[in-house]
């Protein structure tokens, strides 16, 4: 019987230029949302951050001021686990960024696999990448990207395919992160806390869900049409790119992320969350 693939459009309007600096945010927040959603992390990302330096600064501070306090050991195994999870996202997020940004390889997939191993997955959530708008100077679209982006959030994590993809949790597990990028056989291998795998093995009887990421870049790819400068260097540089990416010969490698992510519930001390009480 072959396998179901669940299929979920997610559209990018033209408000947002999907350069792969936006590529990366875009893909790195759906993670995130991801991982909160189906309660591997019991907060959303941004309270984990601020959970994870907060105790950070008061163990430094701790250490400056004199003798150690007596650890309590359900705080201290409770901060173990949030501080992985957080250390394990901040690798994820540097390497997605670094792929999309730093090197050349076409992205075409980010699997997430939710498992006990990566052959034994409940469930699998699979973001197609499309081909995005390069050869932009970024920096010309860090305000744009910081005003549209939570509205492209928004949109999906408030459609109904969304909230059906999601809609069963998946209890604690581990997630598994992949990259699937085409890459020219003579690069080398520069990426940041991910290693090249085999590609992940799916069964047919784990729930598979593809989210697809349709974007139609601009014809022209020059984000300073009014600085003749930055237009001949664009030009220049887009007819370099597309001299030499015609004599290298390009093929498709899975890569994934070091290590993996140990889902885990909120600790509660009388009634008070333990993260409250570091």
């Amino acid at each position: 019987m072959p396998q179901t693939i669940q299929e979920i459009s997610v559209t990018i309007s033209e408000e947002l230029t999907l350069t792969p600096l936006a590529g990366a945010s875009l893909v790195n927040e759906i993670i995130k949302g991801l991982l909160y959603q189906k309660c591997q992390i019991p907060y959303p990302y941004s309270w984990l951050k601020h959970v994870i330096e907060k105790r950070r600064k008061n163990l430094q501070s701790n250490d400056n001021e004199g003798p150690p306090k007596k650890p309590n050991f359900t705080h201290e195994a409770h901060y173990r686990k949030v501080s992985a999870a957080f250390d394990y996202l901040d690798v994820v997020m540097r390497g997605i960024n670094r792929e999309f940004c730093e090197t050349d390889n076409a992205i075409k997939e980010i699997v997430v696999l939710f498992g006990t191993s990566p052959i034994c997955s409940k469930e699998v959530f699979t973001i197609t990448i499309p081909n995005l708008a390069r050869g932009h100077i970024e920096r010309n679209h860090v305000a744009q990207l910081n005003k549209n982006l939570q509205k492209v959030l928004r949109t999906i994590f408030l459609s109904q395919s969304w909230m059906d993809s999601i809609d069963a949790t998946v209890s604690c597990t581990n997630t598994y992160i992949y990259i699937k990028k085409q890459v020219k056989v003579d690069s080398a291998f520069v990426s940041e806390g991910f290693e090249y795998s085999q590609p992940p093995q799916i069964s047919q009887n784990t729930k598979h869900f593809k989210f697809c990421i349709s974007y139609n870049p601009s014809e022209s790819t020059n984000c300073c049409d009014d600085l003749v400068i930055f237009e001949e260097n664009c030009i220049e540089r887009k007819k370099v790119t597309q001299g030499s990416a015609s004599n290298i010969e390009e093929h498709i490698v899975w890569c994934r992320c070091r290590g993996l992510l140990k889902g885990f519930k909120d600790c509660f001390v009388n009634k008070v969350s333990v993260c409250e009480l570091w």
